[in-house]
């Protein structure tokens, strides 16, 4: 709130025991993200709900202390540069947003416009952070590319993610089909009953007739 009130930026981490509530250094990931803060609002409970927007990696050197809020210093990251001879990293963004394509078929969160508005941008780091920022997958491993220094190093984890995902959304599909289609089957067969039972007194009935 304070942070908000005075327009600056706040550092965000991520805690290695994220079921653990009572703040402890201890329990504080190191890289982390210097962030500008978009809108904050205070629910009806007191909870407070901030939507931040990520400005450059940081990692943190030491929290200092304040009567009211937490304060700290930090390292910004140097990010490493990728030049047009570096074929392995282009390789690997190339790849990492074929394979963004793809996993957008099974997140709905990922529209078109998003998919689209990822070929604009020009930095390797955008791409990788706006890639991982709509993954689903564990904050441990976004963490791990966070705290990674070396960019063809975080591309390739950030790879290894997509398709990871890919296949659960894969699998997860497959089942759901599967299911559907056995479903259907079934509600076939009971409509088919029903119509049998239907017909069978009817069958009875030109019996006696005869």
């Amino acid at each position: 709130e304070e942070a908000k009130k005075l327009g600056l930026p706040i550092f965000a981490i991520t805690q290695t025991n994220p079921d653990h509530d009572d703040f402890d250094e201890k329990n504080l990931h190191k890289t982390g993200a210097l962030c500008s803060i978009i809108e904050a609002i205070k629910t009806t409970d007191g909870t407070l709900k901030v939507i931040i927007q990520g400005l450059i990696r940081a990692k943190l050197k030491t929290i200092l202390p304040h009567d009211k809020f937490f304060t700290c210093e930090i390292d910004i990251a140097i990010e490493q540069k990728v030049t047009t001879e570096n074929s392995e990293v282009l390789g690997l963004i190339k790849a990492c947003i074929d394979n963004f394509t793809k996993y957008a078929q099974y997140n709905k969160r990922i529209t078109a416009e998003v998919v689209s508005s990822l070929s604009k941008v020009q930095s390797p780091q955008e791409i990788l952070y706006m890639i991982a920022t709509y993954v689903t997958a564990p904050v441990k491993k976004k963490q791990q590319i966070l705290d990674e220094d070396n960019i063809e190093k975080k591309f390739f984890k950030l790879l290894e993610m997509l398709k990871t995902e890919i296949e659960i959304g894969g699998a997860e599909e497959r089942i759901n089909r599967s299911i559907q289609e056995k479903f259907t089957k079934h509600q076939k067969e009971i409509y088919l009953n029903e119509q049998l039972k239907n017909l069978q007194p009817k069958f009875y009935k030109l019996e006696m007739r005869f």
